[in-house]
């Protein structure tokens, strides 16, 4: 298989790259931006599989993906990134991304999934996988207090508790209290599916 990386970052491309190498015979190249990894494809004449971070510096989120996709000449395309909202990947997925793997990922589940997207089969975390159709309740019926939708709008910033704890000044335990509260009211299984619920229903 053969595997082009995409990101801004040479320590994530070389470190990413070798452990792909080392537990795999496949072939990974690496491109620093967009430019280079459009002409390494049109030079190549095509990769199997071309993981992408969807923060590129000067460009909109999925904006490099899109144009990989254009290009018509990989066989599958996915996000590579971290703290990337639920909506957005979702988004990605409509657009034709093969799925989403998230940097803080294991290697034996990185190979696992580059392995399934090779197969052309989806990958998702397990926690998103599984909340991808889930109907959610209408924003009119959810009642949140103005804390509770503070913290609300910073999961879906994709913010860990602890980061929201720090920017509201509060302990992480009453992050997660809040959270709980959250997920009550919009019946929600967790942070993951709140977020999800939150944008996909108008809420913010």
């Amino acid at each position: 298989m053969n595997i082009l990386l995409v990101d801004d970052q040479e320590l994530v491309r070389d470190t990413v790259a070798n452990l792909i190498r080392r537990e795999t015979s496949f072939t990974v190249d690496g491109a620093r931006n967009l430019q280079v990894a459009v002409a390494m494809i049109e030079n190549r004449g095509h990769y199997d599989l071309v993981l992408i971070e969807c923060a590129l510096p000067g460009m909109a989120r999925l904006e490099g993906m899109s144009t990989i996709l254009s290009l018509k000449r990989t066989g599958a395309v996915a996000l590579f990134s971290a703290n990337v909202s639920p909506s957005l990947i979702f988004k990605a997925l409509e657009l034709g991304a093969l799925g989403y793997i998230p940097k803080t990922i294991d290697t034996g589940t990185l190979v696992q999934a580059i392995r399934m997207m090779g197969r052309g089969e989806r990958f998702l975390p397990p926690d998103l996988a599984s909340q991808r159709e889930v109907p959610h309740q209408e924003s009119g019926a959810v009642r949140l207090s103005i804390r509770e939708k503070s913290v609300l709008s910073h999961i879906c910033q994709g913010m860990t508790n602890a980061e929201i704890g720090s920017t509201l000044g509060v302990q992480e335990a009453t992050v997660k209290s809040y959270i709980k509260s959250i997920c009550t009211k919009v019946a929600a299984r967790n942070r993951t599916h709140a977020s999800i619920i939150a944008i996909d229903s108008g809420l913010f």
